[in-house]
């Protein structure tokens, strides 16, 4: 699993809504996840394309 599926599980689990990325972006700079930050500054709909890819697999699972 790599740092960026930790941040992202960990944001999960604290009941962050992944799919909005200005709600994900807020919470992830306050918890200091640099790359959730890094990624979603970048080019936010890769992020949702990977959180999509990455997480939805694993609730059907």
């Amino acid at each position: 699993m790599s740092e960026l599926h930790i941040e992202i599980s960990e944001l999960i689990a604290a009941g962050v809504n992944v799919y909005d990325p200005e709600e994900t972006l807020r919470v992830a700079r306050a918890r200091g996840y640099q790359l959730v930050v890094r990624v979603i500054e970048c080019d936010p709909k890769r992020f949702l394309s990977m959180v999509a890819a990455w997480f939805e697999k694993e609730v059907v699972a």
